[in-house]
C-alpha cells in the first residue's frame, strides 16, 4: 500500500507571488506519496481560485529529481509536481529536500485564460454621495511604480469608513487580524480583501482596519455590497483605501469607474459615487 504523509504547509499572499516562507493565509500544501521505489510530491489547494505553481531545482547536482510547474484548479490537487527515488529522497532527508533543493512559487489565477474586460466600468468602492479625495492615482510616485501597483488608486478616507465591492465575484482572501502600520517591514501586514472576478482578474482592497472585514473566503459578493471598513494597516503612511485590479502574476491593469468613463484619477481629484 502507498504511504501517504502530509507535510509542510505553504502560504499565499496577493501582494506578490510568494514562497513557502510566507505566512498568510494557508492555501496550498504538499503531500508525499511513496510507492515501492519512487517518492512523489503532490500539491493540494484549499483556494477558491486557481493557483499557478512554478517549481525548479535549486542545485544542479540534483538531476535525479524531476520538478514541474502547472495549474491547480480551485479546491483541487496537482499530482506529481516533484518526483525522485525513495533512496535519494531518504538520503537527502525530507526537510532538507524541500528547503535546500526545491524552489516553489505560487500565484493566484490562470494566466492562460484570464483576460481583463476593459469595457467594464467599476463602481467606486465608497458610499453613495460621498466626496472623496484621491491621494494617489495611476503611476503615483509615492508607491504606485511597480508592476503590481502602477494602476492602483488610493482613496483618502478615515479609519472606519465603509468599503463597498467595486465588482461582483468570489472572495479568495480576507484577513483582518493586523493592527499596526509602518514602513516597508509592514508590507505583508495589511488587512485586505481579494475578490476573483468572472474574467479572471482580482480586485484587492487593502489597509483595512483591524477586524474590518465583513466577508470571508468563499463568499459570493455583489457589486456595491458592503464588504468592510477602511483602516491604516500594513505599509501605509496614513488612513486610506488602496484599490487595485490585477491579472494573474500580479499584473496591475488600468480601470475606469461608472460616471468617470476614460477618466484617469490624479492626486487631489475629488470623486463621488452616484449610485
Amino acid at each position: 500500500m502507498d504511504k501517504l504523509l502530509v507535510i509542510c504547509l505553504l502560504f499565499l499572499t496577493f501582494s506578490k507571488g510568494c514562497k513557502k516562507k510566507n505566512t498568510q493565509p494557508k492555501e496550498v500544501y504538499f503531500y508525499v506519496q511513496k510507492t515501492n521505489d519512487t517518492t512523489y510530491y503532490h500539491i493540494v489547494s484549499n483556494s477558491f481560485a486557481p493557483i499557478e505553481i512554478s517549481a525548479r531545482l535549486r542545485k544542479n547536482e540534483s538531476k535525479n529529481i524531476l520538478v514541474k510547474g502547472g495549474l491547480v484548479s480551485s479546491k483541487d490537487t496537482l499530482f506529481n509536481v516533484i518526483k525522485t527515488s525513495n533512496k535519494l529522497h531518504d538520503e537527502i532527508g525530507q526537510s532538507n529536500f524541500l528547503s535546500e533543493y526545491i524552489d516553489t512559487s505560487f500565484y493566484y489565477g490562470d494566466s492562460k485564460t484570464a483576460k481583463h474586460n476593459t469595457d467594464y466600468l467599476y463602481s467606486l468602492p465608497i458610499e453613495i454621495g460621498q466626496d472623496v479625495r484621491i491621494s494617489q492615482g495611476f503611476n503615483g510616485k509615492s508607491s504606485h511604480t511597480a508592476i503590481h501597483s502602477k494602476y492602483a488608486i488610493d482613496f483618502d478616507i478615515p479609519v472606519g469608513t465603509p468599503i463597498y465591492a467595486a465588482r461582483e465575484g468570489t472572495v479568495v482572501y480576507a484577513i483582518n487580524n493586523f493592527k499596526k502600520s509602518g514602513g516597508k517591514n509592514y508590507v505583508k501586514k495589511a488587512n485586505k480583501i481579494v475578490i476573483l472576478h468572472n474574467d479572471g482578474t482580482f480586485g484587492a482592497y487593502s489597509h483595512l482596519m483591524h477586524n474590518g472585514t465583513l466577508v470571508k473566503k468563499g463568499d459570493t459578493v455583489k457589486r456595491g455590497q458592503h464588504i468592510g471598513y477602511s483602516g491604516n494597516t500594513g505599509f501605509s503612511r496614513g488612513p486610506h483605501l488602496h484599490f487595485a485590479v490585477r491579472l494573474p502574476k500580479d499584473i496591475c491593469v488600468p480601470i475606469y469607474f461608472e460616471g468617470y468613463l476614460n477618466t484617469i484619477f490624479k492626486k487631489g481629484d475629488i470623486v463621488k459615487r452616484l449610485k
